[in-house]
């Protein structure tokens, strides 16, 4: 169970009532297609796995956080159970939530987001999800940022057209700070997925805040093997 790693327009309309109605039913279409392909692409990883064990490195220092398989409403989401208190989250359903938490918030996409069109990010062809009021969709910024200081404006997700996982997510927001409430960016880009049995597993996590960029690489991927010993 070990492994060791080393995310249209179909015509011209002739009424101009027809034309401007035309782009918003675009809109719903896509992002229900794309949640929906999210779903799927959560639940095939998910089948075969009960729990897994994510070893990560953080700024030279080696965390693990062990998750298990939950039911919510019928989805498979994985909670965290055990912790060096120390990992990195890359979940915006918040830090015990692993994989599957697109179940959480998806949702609230299907009811707030618009689809923004294709982009390239490198090599990859990714759909672009757009949230104007992250607050509609009580999102968790990613990684070690203060949800105490931060207030999430709006989201941006970048999800790869093929695998549809999600490549990049851009939260816009304001931070609170002694000079008084400023304007923050965070940017998290996960690359280099690699197949872990049946898990898409990101390899390379950057983090990118306020000019500061956290580089976070996964280390150690243990599946289906139990709860780690204390």
């Amino acid at each position: 169970m070990r492994r060791i790693v080393p995310g249209m327009t179909r015509g011209i309309v002739p009424s101009l009532m027809l034309a401007l109605l035309a782009p918003v039913g675009a809109s719903a279409q896509s992002v229900a297609e794309v949640v929906e392909g999210m779903y799927a692409a959560a639940e095939r990883q998910a089948a075969p796995v009960q729990d897994y064990t994510l070893t990560q490195r953080v700024m030279g220092v080696e965390t693990f956080n062990y998750f298990e398989k939950e039911i919510v409403d019928g989805r498979p989401v994985f909670r965290l159970k055990m912790s060096d208190g120390a990992g990195f989250s890359l979940s915006l359903a918040g830090e015990d939530v692993g994989l599957g938490d697109i179940f959480l918030y998806g949702p609230d996409l299907l009811e707030h987001a618009r689809y923004e069109g294709a982009e390239q990010i490198g090599n990859f062809s990714v759909h672009v999800l757009a949230v104007d009021d992250a607050a509609t969709i009580g999102i968790v910024p990613p990684g070690s940022a203060d949800q105490a200081t931060f207030t999430a404006r709006s989201l941006r997700l970048f999800v790869d057209a093929t695998m549809m996982i999600t490549r990049r997510v851009v939260i816009e927001g304001d931070a609170a700070t002694d000079a008084g409430s400023q304007a923050l960016t965070i940017q998290m880009d996960m690359t280099s997925f690699l197949p872990i049995e049946s898990l898409w597993v990101p390899f390379m996590t950057t983090l990118q805040v306020a000019g500061l960029t956290v580089e976070v690489t996964v280390a150690e991927v243990l599946i289906n093997a139990g709860r780690p010993e204390a």
